[in-house]
């Protein structure tokens, strides 16, 4: 395995009918956007269970993971609550193409949600618009759905990440509350919190919830919510996670602030710069979401070198009919 080319023992032969379905996007061999629409969907939750399997024994260096069943998507397609299309110099909309900026133009798509494709007409006249103000740039736009609202933006201002699937962002909640056992007398480190949607959930079992997010934005829409629902056991933070746990506030450093839980939901590259001051806190238990089934499972190894025992992974797929692999894995600390 590197980081190019996967290896994958073979288990059992099937045929093209058992796999290979037409896919239902005209674009689909041209854009970038999805790459399994080929595979039934049974199937690509298999590959995708199997991809996590394969990095955690490859990479982890557990030979046998424990790997739950992948909690399937409701809608495995028109899940998308925002899509952002480019503009070609021609001023047609759509996609980039795999490994490329050129733009494939399209009339809909298949993930996005029915009316975000209703305002794709919409788009061409704003992508005239936008080349004849300024033909030298390179403009995108951005649909979204904002409450019942459906929002065309140019320039979105600075922005947390939020979950693009609603239903499966339920399920993500629900399955972390789940897996941190909270009983009403922990107190929860939240690393990569955003703007809370883990964090206000687990507040209303938890003792306390203490988050640390990087974006200022994220923050301040956070501390809002906090004013206007009145919950009290609450705190955010603006740092960077390793700063955080480099440099402590007093209450964590004096021995007051141990912590019961720790999560995680780190961006793609990982959370390596941080694992060290993680292991440090002692948390009993440790919830780690991940959006990248290689940088978990490099992550995983070294949290095991530091004391942490791997308990489970599971897939749950925040995104069909795309390889994007999103998982939670529950790691426990060997007792001292």
């Amino acid at each position: 395995m590197n980081k190019k080319f996967l290896e994958l023992a073979l288990a059992r032969v099937v045929s093209k009918e058992d796999v290979l379905v037409n896919p239902p996007c005209s674009y689909f061999s041209r854009c970038g956007g999805c790459q399994l629409q080929h595979l039934k969907y049974e199937f690509q939750l298999h590959f995708k269970t199997e991809v996590l399997r394969e990095m955690l024994q490859e990479i982890a260096g557990i030979s046998c993971p424990r790997i739950d069943s992948a909690i399937p998507a409701k809608n495995p397609f028109h899940y998308r609550s925002r899509i952002r299309l480019q503009v070609s110099g021609q001023g047609e909309v759509g996609f980039f193409k795999t490994r490329s900026h050129e733009v494939v133009p399209i009339d809909r798509c298949e993930i996005a949600e029915e009316r975000l494709n209703e305002k794709i007409p919409e788009t061409k006249i704003l992508a005239r618009k936008l080349l004849e103000k300024d033909p030298t740039q390179r403009h995108e736009i951005e649909i979204r759905r904002e409450g019942e609202k459906i929002v065309l933006a140019t320039d979105p201002q600075e922005e947390g990440f939020t979950q693009v699937n609603a239903d499966q962002n339920q399920k993500l909640v629900e399955l972390v509350l789940k897996n941190l056992e909270l009983s009403g007398k922990e107190k929860v480190l939240e690393l990569f919190a955003g703007e809370g949607n883990f964090t206000f959930p687990i507040s209303k079992t938890a003792k306390s919830v203490l988050a640390i997010e990087s974006s200022e934005a994220s923050v301040l829409r956070a501390e809002e919510r906090i004013k206007k629902e009145h919950f009290r056991n609450v705190q955010f933070i603006q740092s960077t996670a390793f700063r955080f746990l480099e440099n402590p506030p007093t209450f964590v450093k004096g021995g007051q602030g141990g912590f019961d839980r720790l999560l995680l939901d780190p961006p793609r590259k990982g959370a390596f710069e941080c694992l060290e001051g993680i292991a440090k806190l002692k948390a009993p238990l440790l919830i780690y979401v991940s959006c990248d089934p290689e940088t978990l499972a490099r992550d995983v190894q070294m949290l095991m070198k530091l004391g942490y025992h791997h308990d489970f992974s599971q897939v749950i797929d925040m995104f069909p009919q795309t390889y994007h692999v999103e998982s939670v894995t529950r790691l426990s600390q060997f007792p001292t």
